[in-house]
């Protein structure tokens, strides 16, 4: 378990970095195709390629920081996360609306009520209950993280049906429905864990978070060459429907 555990510290700390790096490039690039709908879609990425980076930053220094750190790190964590989650939200809700007629601001509402909530959750927290050991602040990490995902949960489950089936409106990115499956599975996962961390955290608190940080460790490996792949084929197929798009205006 070890030499895994050392492995994928190794695998992330030299790999995962340049493979988001990379995707975030990409995430760039596609911004500046000419499709305006592609454009959103870049947005889209880029967002979701910082806020995974500092993210996985944010999983690392649980490791090694106290109780009073763990909770600060939590907290600036949670508001960076909706930050980006929310500009993700944007780009999808304009993008749906545009592409299918579909419009679904309820998603924006729910992850921007989200973000109030689980500051208002930590503020109290912080000043009235005080957690005073690391397990406690384990849990009240972990039960915080659960809270919160379970509106991104919902609003991503709607993602994924909307594109899933509105999938043959796509002349190009028809395989863009993965894209909301991928993460819609991402944060299902991560409910996973932080409930498994939650309930043995009490047993075994330093067991539970190395478990668990093992398991996101090699989870988020995968999911960055995942995502990696998707910004490639988003930057291959936005570039032929521009191409596409000059060949119409010229037929004109």
């Amino acid at each position: 378990m070890d030499s895994l555990h050392s492995f994928l510290y190794f695998l992330y700390y030299f790999g995962s970095p340049v493979v988001l790096l990379a995707g975030l490039i990409l995430s760039i690039v596609i911004i500046c195709t000419k499709d305006k709908l592609t454009k959103l879609i870049g947005i889209w990425m880029t967002a979701s390629s910082t806020g995974a980076l500092l993210n996985a930053i944010y999983v690392l220094l649980l490791r090694y920081f106290g109780s009073d750190v763990i909770i600060r790190l939590s907290m600036f964590n949670n508001i960076v996360s909706v930050f980006f989650m929310t500009v993700c939200a944007v780009m999808i809700v304009i993008y749906a609306n545009k592409k299918y007629g579909f419009k679904l601001y309820l998603g924006i509402i729910l992850i921007a009520g989200n973000s109030v909530a689980g500051v208002l959750l930590r503020l109290v927290f912080n000043n009235i209950l005080k957690p005073s050991d690391y397990v406690s602040a384990i849990q009240y990490n972990n039960l915080l993280s659960l809270i919160a995902a379970v509106p991104n949960l919902a609003v991503s489950i709607i993602w994924f049906i909307v594109f899933f089936k509105n999938r043959h409106k796509e002349k190009e990115l028809n395989l863009l429905w993965l894209i909301t499956l991928h993460n819609l599975v991402q944060i299902m996962f991560s409910m996973i864990l932080n409930l498994y961390s939650f309930i043995f955290a009490a047993k075994d608190a330093d067991l539970a978070q190395y478990s668990q940080l093992t398991v996101q460790l090699g989870a988020f490996a995968v999911s960055v060459v995942i995502t990696l792949l998707f910004d490639i084929y988003v930057l291959v197929k936005g570039r032929k429907a521009s191409e596409d798009n000059k060949l119409i205006i010229v037929d004109e």
